[in-house]
């Protein structure tokens, strides 16, 4: 439950501060023609390993993003990141709980806009994620790697010809593609026109 509360009023607090940047730019599209960008994520991240573990571990991760925009409707990208916090949660067959973190998420994907307006688009995301998570425990650690098929939604807000913001659900691995843990986060990011 806190978990979801923190969320919610950090998803609170981005909406707001993207609202009050959205008061003091001036509007533009971007031009989307062999547009290349870079950007920065935050995700909230929930990893959930199916028997082995009692709940879902919930981190925060900070993404960065490179992509480029072929056309208006298409934009291909690479992302890096790492998790920023731990969380513990009681695990199968151990008598303490096991502290998570995540090691680092990479991915490779394509988006598809729809541009509904011009300084807003909504979008889905296809693609590939490979993640490394790590348990630990007073005895030891392990980490386990795991790539899986990505898919995903969101929206994008263009406040300057060159400034972009979005907000989007994605589930980076699903245990049901033979993975042993499920991947998914709710991100937000600010991303800029080169």
């Amino acid at each position: 439950m806190m978990n979801y509360l923190c969320k919610k009023t950090a998803l609170r607090v981005f909406c707001a501060a993207a609202m009050s940047l959205f008061s003091l730019c001036s509007f533009a599209a971007p031009k989307f023609d062999q547009a290349p960008y870079g950007g920065l994520q935050i995700s909230f991240v929930d990893v959930d390993y199916g028997w082995r573990s009692e709940e879902e571990a919930s981190f925060t991760t900070a993404l960065g993003r490179l992509g480029i925009h072929a056309s208006e409707r298409f934009a291909a990208e690479v992302r890096f990141g790492t998790g920023v916090t731990k969380d513990s949660v009681g695990y199968y067959n151990a008598d303490d709980d096991v502290d998570l973190e995540i090691k680092y998420i990479l991915g490779a994907y394509g988006l598809w806009h729809a541009h509904l307006v011009d300084l807003f688009s909504v979008y889905g995301l296809l693609g590939v994620t490979r993640a490394e998570a790590e348990a630990s425990t007073s005895g030891g650690s392990l980490s386990e790697e795991e790539t899986g098929f990505s898919s995903g939604f969101g929206a994008a807000f263009y406040f300057t010809d060159r400034v972009t913001i979005n907000i989007e659900y994605i589930s980076y691995i699903n245990s049901s593609n033979s993975s042993t843990f499920d991947v998914d986060g709710l991100s937000g990011g600010l991303s800029m026109f080169f």
